[in-house]
């Protein structure tokens, strides 16, 4: 009993001494900025990244007691030497911008375990505000505004915290809110006054576009479609027997499973589950689908050009016809296949497809619930149309068989040039317009199908025609 009264005793001294140091409590309150920053980060960073600087915070936070020691300089350099041998390796999947995201946070999280001197101090607090940065890249509303204002006065009464080491925390905090009051109605004065230049660091929406595939789709703001005769890849079969037939030539690329209201796009909780699945050393169907004695077996070779992307344009479901090259192509969960580096010149892979192979074995509760979310994001009749269908029919089929009737009989074409529907794309398209290319079809079926309680996702790729 005294013993642990003892105990308790003792932790209540070492926070009070903890709260009682003003250093120490500036460094607690940048372990807090930096823990937010990394929850504002999470669809760039990896998840061995975001688990590296949770870990790092607890680790520099439980240093301040004098009950803990922290890490010695030699262990954060090993530290060091496997994050970069782990970005080298994953960086590649991810992209530069991304890459970079991870590389700074990866440096602040592990320099932020070695505080000691002023100059780490101000170091850290420099990486926070790139940070800050970065986060503006992916997102500018007003949410992220407010919420990356109030990690920026964070980092300012952490900074006066541990400068005023003489002076009462109460008189820094005081001083640091006089600034930002201060500094508020000037901010406002030039944001109302100065010419509103787009970010530099985002691209201008495009009003034309050529025949192709992108990794997100916004058909409401192309204006004109050109048909674009470049090539894109080409496969050869062992014989002509082995060609399948012109309707089974589908040459699947991606998966876009989040909507935001306009744009199409790969969902993030897909690409964070990948990565989880892929550290955990789980196989993905089509690795599995490899080792059985599939029936039926057509090796063909692909010959992809440059397209600085790491996607691959594969009938499904297709695998790499060996283990030599399965190190460069790596099949995901949902049956697609993408190269370990963009593919910057023209490149051949040598893959196998299983036509006779059974893949639609049903979908998990994660598979449901990210392809039945619906943004409320506009296109309320679309979705009022849904939720009208699910009413009238008892079964999926009947409900697509109802859209299906709707384009037939609905007075709807195909045209390479559709008005631009920059608000409310898919009511535009369905109520109004009544004309678009594929995406728009495509686009407008899944949302409907989403909202009538029906999963969907939109595929992208290529219908395979010519034969040579």
């Amino acid at each position: 009993m005294s013993s642990a009264i003892l105990s308790r005793l003792t932790q209540l001294t070492v926070v009070k001494s903890v709260f009682s140091q003003p250093t120490s409590v500036a460094v607690l309150m940048l372990c807090i900025a930096f823990s937010l920053i990394l929850f504002t980060l999470t669809a760039p960073l990896m998840t061995w990244v975001i688990m590296l600087g949770g870990c790092a915070v607890i680790v520099r936070a439980a240093g301040l007691s004098a009950l803990n020691s922290l890490p010695t300089s030699r262990t954060v350099n090993l530290l060091a030497i496997l994050a970069v041998f782990a970005l080298s390796w994953f960086g590649f999947s991810v992209g530069l911008l991304d890459s970079m995201i991870n590389l700074l946070t990866v440096a602040c999280a592990l320099k932020i375990m070695l505080v000691e001197k002023k100059r780490d101090f101000h170091l850290i607090v420099c990486t926070c505000l790139f940070l800050i940065g970065c986060g503006f890249i992916s997102s500018l509303s007003v949410f992220a505004w407010i919420g990356y204002t109030g990690i920026l006065a964070l980092l300012l009464f952490a900074t006066a915290i541990y400068h005023g080491a003489g002076i009462p925390k109460s008189k820094s905090i005081k001083f640091v809110t006089v600034l930002i009051v201060q500094a508020f109605p000037i901010a406002l004065l030039l944001f109302l006054l100065l010419p509103q230049l787009p970010p530099l660091w985002q691209m201008p929406t495009s009003k034309s576009t050529e025949t192709g595939l992108s990794d997100t789709v916004t058909p409401g703001d192309i204006a004109s479609l050109a048909s674009s005769s470049e090539l894109a890849f080409s496969a050869t079969f062992e014989n002509a027997e082995a060609v399948p037939v012109a309707p089974s030539r589908y040459w699947r690329a991606m998966t876009l499973e989040h909507f935001d209201g306009k744009t199409w796009s790969i969902s993030n909780k897909r690409k964070q589950a990948e990565q989880q699945l892929a550290y955990m050393g789980k196989p993905t169907p089509l690795s599995a689908l490899a080792e059985e004695n599939t029936p039926q077996v057509i090796s063909y070779e692909l010959i992809v050009e440059p397209t600085q992307q790491t996607w691959l344009f594969a009938l499904a479901p297709s695998t790499p016809n060996n283990r030599e090259n399965s190190i460069f192509v790596r099949s995901l969960f949902d049956f697609t296949l993408r190269a370990n580096s963009p593919i910057s010149s023209k490149k051949a892979f040598y893959l196998r497809y299983y036509p006779t192979a059974q893949i639609t074995s049903g979908i998990g509760n994660f598979e449901s619930q990210l392809n039945l979310q619906v943004s409320m994001n506009g296109n309320p009749q679309a979705r009022a149309w849904g939720q009208t269908l699910a009413k009238q029919y008892s079964s999926a089929q009947q409900i697509v068989s109802a859209i299906m009737r709707a384009f037939n009989q609905g007075g709807f074409r195909y045209t390479l040039s559709p008005n631009a529907m920059p608000t409310d794309p898919i009511d535009r398209f369905l109520f109004e317009e009544r004309s678009g290319f594929c995406a728009h079809y495509a686009g407008a079926m899944v949302y409907v199908l989403r909202a009538a309680g029906v999963p969907a996702r939109m595929v992208t790729g290529y219908q395979g025609r010519k034969r040579t």
